[in-house]
């Protein structure tokens, strides 16, 4: 479990900020919540509609009229997109492939694109599918993040009078540390995706960003300057800290803000606790509002309390018991303290850092009990991370591995190695349902998060990553299954055309043929070519791909499908027609799992 300390805080006091921007996107302070039902308020009537630039996949895409509105309060902010179409077409990933629309909120970085900022992502409901709308975080400073956006975030969409609505509430919590009231400055880019046709699509943007979507690079963003608070006609307060993560006996600072509208005396209280609620300081100061009428606000704010971690302490007290352990779990414990000094250090001041604690403690208890000869690491059950020294750059490299809860030293298991999709990385690919805990699984890092798992010796990290996994533990290297999601699929038939005298079976979740082509470049081996299939003559495959999938197209898993076939592999292909872009739908399911036994049970 996380655990944060919590500041708790109930203040009466004001004053209100000031402000000195001069920037590009102007926003209006709307102190009035509206009404988020899917229609306009008419409390925005006094507010223009702003417009967008356009651009299309198709030249002969029609151009439907798309405007904006956009105000904010201090606790929100509030965005209202009109289009001139009376229906909305629901898309998988519909905030990608329309209708849907992604939210940029940036750290500027003297007008350069920055690598700090939230991009979040909106889709509408189906109704007549029963699919809910959706809502989340889709990248958090470069990194593909994949969070939920709480309740708390209001999101409706609905078509009257031939028009259609897009309305967004966004509590400023939800983009921590981006606040109008607290942050110097804050970029904003608003991309609106309009569905035309099958699969073509219009892109109604702010600032034009060709990398909007895109993992591992900068953003675009205009220059939000927001309107000052006025005609205040309620009291509140607000506080902010400074850094939300310190070391064990360094200061705490916290900045607050204030509104109010008479005049006298009140007080506050700044509670530090931690989350089992016990109270280690309560502070008590009064102070003189500008005007009057206590307010009284109350707020939490998590911050976490970190040890100092020093790799060159830590080091030593693992070195001490090395000769004592084996080497599969001497660089496991290496890589775990080597990856939590590189967090550590690239912690930001706004986030809170509680994972970091907790695994160092976890790091921490794992040498106390070594050195009483209890060896926890190697009895781990569940889900976790471990590495391997690499034969290439004597690197430590990680992988994550699952070991089922009923594991037994004396028995053989077979292995399922699990190739995970773009933007993301070893580290979630194991809580899919993929096995019916009858194996042992890895998903390795592959050397990166969109490689395609052929450049950068991805294929020899994840060849090593399974010779780790047999120096480990009990395989039975007779059934090793690889399979993959997504870019993970295209892996899994690279590697599997590297090594296959190694896997009894190949499984691919809504896989491309020739990905790497596509992103890395012309030279990497195309699967619809047929000489590259050779090697999967008399292989079981076992293959799904959704009909409505436009991240990957179906149509070339279908011409793949054929080609397999006809190079004499064993192929099981499964499909649906709303599946969309993920790793198999539940109706699938049961299929997959009688394939994979099969394999297992050495069925034909």
């Amino acid at each position: 479990m996380k655990k944060y300390f919590i500041l708790g805080m109930i203040m009466v006091f004001s004053s209100i900020t000031s402000f000195g921007q001069t920037n590009v996107l102007n926003i209006p302070f709307f102190e009035t919540p509206p009404v988020v039902d899917g229609l306009p308020d008419k409390g925005l009537n006094i507010f223009e509609w702003q417009n967008f630039s356009v651009e299309k996949t198709n030249e002969q895409n029609k151009v439907f009229t798309v405007h904006y509105k956009m105000v904010y309060e201090h606790t929100y902010l509030y965005l209202l997109i009109e289009t001139d179409s009376d229906t909305i077409i629901w898309r998988d990933r519909a905030y990608q492939n329309g209708d849907g629309f992604h939210l940029v909120i940036a750290k500027p970085d003297f007008g350069k694109p920055t690598g700090e900022f939230y991009v979040l992502r909106f889709s509408p409901e189906n109704k007549s599918k029963q699919f809910p709308a959706k809502k989340g975080v889709w990248y958090y400073n470069i990194d593909l993040s994949g969070k939920p956006l709480s309740s708390a975030t209001q999101f409706v969409c609905k078509t009257t009078n031939g028009k259609s609505y897009f309305e967004l509430l966004l509590p400023w919590s939800e983009v921590y540390p981006y606040h109008p009231l607290f942050t110097e400055d804050i970029g904003i880019n608003l991309c609106f995706v309009k569905a035309i046709g099958d699969n073509d699509k219009n892109f109604y943007y702010l600032k034009f960003d060709t990398l909007i979507q895109s993992e591992l690079s900068k953003r675009e963003y205009i220059l939000a300057s927001f309107e000052p608070p006025k005609n205040i006609t309620h009291s509140y307060s607000l506080a902010m800290l400074e850094q939300k993560n310190i070391i064990a006996g360094n200061t705490l600072k916290i900045k607050i803000i204030s509104f109010s509208e008479s005049t006298k005396s009140s007080g506050y209280y700044i509670t530090v606790r931690s989350a089992d609620n016990y109270i280690y300081t309560e502070l008590y100061k009064e102070i003189q509002l500008s005007k009057g009428c206590s307010d009284n606000s109350k707020e939490e704010i998590p911050f976490t309390v970190l040890p100092e971690i020093k790799y060159e302490k830590d080091k030593i007290s693992l070195d001490d018991i090395k000769n004592n352990i084996s080497q599969g779990d001497y660089n496991t414990l290496h890589f775990m303290l080597q990856n939590l000094v590189k967090e550590y250090q690239k912690v930001k001041k706004y986030e809170t850092a509680g994972d970091i604690r907790e695994r160092y403690l976890t790091y921490y208890n794992y040498i106390i009990e070594l050195k009483k000869d209890n060896h926890l690491l190697s009895n781990k059950k569940g889900i976790f991370r471990r590495a391997f020294l690499s034969k290439i750059d004597s690197t430590l490299q990680p992988y994550s591995i699952k070991i089922p809860e009923n594991f037994e030293y004396n028995k053989k298991y077979p292995l399922f190695v699990m190739l995970h999709g773009s933007g993301s990385d070893d580290q979630a690919m194991l809580y899919n349902s993929l096995t019916e805990n009858n194996f042992i699984e890895i998903a390795p890092f592959g050397r990166g998060t969109s490689n395609c798992f052929t450049i950068d010796n991805a294929q020899v990290d994840v060849k090593e990553a399974i010779n780790d996994v047999i120096n480990n533990y009990p395989i039975d290297t007779t059934k090793i299954i690889i399979a993959g999601f997504s870019m993970g699929g295209y892996g899994a038939y690279r590697i599997f055309y590297e090594y296959p005298k190694l896997f009894k079976g190949i499984a691919v979740f809504s896989g491309h043929p020739n990905l790497a082509s596509k992103y890395i470049g012309k030279g990497n081996p195309d699967f619809l070519n047929t000489k590259y299939l050779k090697p999967l003559k008399q292989i079981p495959v076992f293959i799904y791909h959704s009909k409505n999938d436009l991240n990957c197209p179906y149509d070339l898993t279908k011409q793949l499908v054929d080609k397999l076939i006809k190079v004499g592999a064993k192929v099981k292909f499964v499909t649906t027609s709303e599946g969309g872009h993920g790793i198999i739908d539940k109706d699938n399911i049961s299929a997959y799992y009688k394939w994979l036994g099969n394999i297992i049970e050495n069925k034909k």
